[in-house]
């Protein structure tokens, strides 16, 4: 997409580089000191307690990381709900990316203390500088979200056809943000070359991790640091700080109780870095084999806050009313980082160009509507399926019903699949990747076998809050024997004829 600066750059080993280097930042000049010019950061003289809530309470962090916090570009979080839409359904989930990302933060340190005290070869596993690099990759890993959270990431397709990430863009607002701010830089150059720099970008948005000795070698760290990629966006069981996270805060905020900070604290606790067992050699994060059922309790927390609160029937009819909405208004979205969740809406209700403009005036209708609970209804369901049917694509689903005499355009219809797993797709168990060690030997690791989490998908079909029940009766009939011919399914009815006698949730 032409509007955003390029991908990563190259990446530079921390030999190649020269001293007085100029790295080329966002397409400026910015010096980096070199290697020998810089001091490792020490963790023991550098933090300060912050009061997070939610069960973390006072929780330490980095001095070094306040001007960040206290930087406009990272402020701009605190006004970006971590749920998206998910508060109109679930009212106190309206907690925000600046929390999360605080708290994902504060596991992310503490966890890097845990595993600093392990040495390996006589020696601690990372640098303090490295150390570093995580707790600020885990701070800055949601930079990049725009309103509504993952709402706004998939309005913006790159030319290459794929959805341009908050993860790439939170790397070029972190670019931005030493650039627009160089005090912050000037106080980071003291423990960071462009090595570290371009580390804390490749732990937010990591590169495609090798799976076999014939796939190069594209991390910035050697095998014996890897392990450092497992802490805040982890490509290769999806089990990191981030998710812990943000699994233990909604949960608590929803009310779908499923993950504490017992768990948290475990996983933390018993964590060790051992070498996989592969023909790839690398260190990385492992856990007792007594822990395996705590750890599928996570894969399991996140499945269930998939299926009850984030694909909850009125989210999905919201998200889909707010997806139209901004996408009517993104020839206008030039000021990415000033967008925030309230900002928007209110920019579309109140602006004059929303009472001219036809498409703002269709995104301001649509807004209005969410506000009195005027939006689709779904009124159909295929759940519990255990693998993809293509006769319930949407395409096909709407030419099935091509000849049905409905009170609304067959276009009107809205229909989603939603995929409930571990995090890696249906039919893949994450587990399978997770290393484990044995309580009486804890420097040799394995892969053990454990019982997957249960995966299953949905195919939800909405129509517009004005059907009428002859509709969903002629949809069902039409539907039942398509769906039955193609792949012996029947669909369940979620219609119901008075929607105001329904409670709130």
């Amino acid at each position: 997409m032409s509007d955003f600066p390029p991908a990563k750059k190259p990446r530079l080993s921390f030999e190649s580089i020269p001293k007085n280097t100029q790295v080329n930042i966002n397409n400026l000049d910015v010096k980096c000191p070199a290697a020998a010019d810089i001091v490792d950061w020490d963790h023991d003289y550098d933090n300060f307690c912050i009061n997070l809530g939610e069960g973390f309470s006072s929780a330490e962090l980095p001095k070094i990381c306040k001007p960040i916090m206290d930087n406009p570009i990272f402020g701009r979080l605190r006004y970006i709900r971590q749920t998206g839409v998910c508060f109109y359904v679930f009212p106190d989930t309206s907690h925000t990316r600046f929390t999360h990302s605080l708290g994902t933060a504060v596991i992310a340190y503490q966890l890097v203390k845990k595993v600093f005290k392990q040495k390996i070869n006589g020696k601690p596993p990372m640098t303090g500088s490295e150390m570093l690099c995580v707790v600020i990759a885990a701070l800055c890993h949601d930079l990049g979200h725009g309103p509504y959270s993952h709402l706004c990431e998939e309005l913006f397709i790159q030319e290459d056809g794929t959805h341009f990430t908050h993860e790439q863009m939170s790397t070029i607002l972190f670019d931005k943000m030493l650039e627009d701010y160089p005090e912050i830089k000037t106080k980071l150059d003291k423990h960071f070359t462009n090595y570290h720099y371009n580390l804390i970008k490749d732990l937010i948005n990591p590169p495609p991790f090798p799976s076999k000795t014939s796939d190069s070698w594209n991390l910035l760290v050697g095998p014996e640091k890897a392990f450092l990629y497992a802490i805040v966006n982890n490509p290769v069981t999806g089990l990191d700080v981030d998710k812990l996270e943000y699994l233990f805060r909604d949960s608590k905020r929803s009310g779908v109780m499923n993950l504490t900070s017992e768990n948290i604290e475990r996983f933390i606790k018993k964590i060790r870095i051992c070498s996989t067992p592969d023909e790839l050699k690398y260190n990385w994060l492992a856990f007792p084999e007594s822990d395996a059922e705590n750890l599928r309790s996570i894969f399991d927390a996140r499945k269930k806050l998939h299926s009850t609160v984030y694909s909850h029937k009125n989210v999905l009819a919201i998200n889909e009313i707010y997806s139209f909405s901004l996408s009517e208004f993104k020839d206008y979205l030039d000021l990415y980082i000033k967008l925030i969740d309230d900002y928007l809406t209110t920019l579309i209700k109140v602006s004059p160009v929303s009472t001219s403009h036809p498409d703002m005036i269709k995104a301001r209708e649509i807004i209005e509507a969410v506000e009195i609970r005027q939006f689709s209804k779904v009124i159909l369901s295929f759940e519990g399926l255990n693998q993809h049917y293509p006769c319930l694509e949407p395409t096909a689903i709407k030419t099935a019903l091509k000849d049905c005499q409905l009170s609304f355009d067959i276009e009107d219809l809205f229909i989603t699949r939603r995929d409930f797993h571990g995090g890696k797709g249906l039919n893949v168990n994450p587990l399978d990747k997770v290393l484990f060690y044995h309580r009486y030997d804890e420097t040799t690791a394995n892969y053990i076998p454990c019982a997957p989490s249960a995966f299953e998908s949905s195919v939800y079909i909405f129509a517009p809050n004005s059907c009428l029940e002859s509709d969903v009766i002629e949809i069902t009939n039409t539907l039942s024997e398509y769906s039955y011919q193609n792949a012996k399914l029947l669909p369940r009815r979620k219609f119901r004829n008075n929607e105001n006698a329904m409670p709130y949730f």
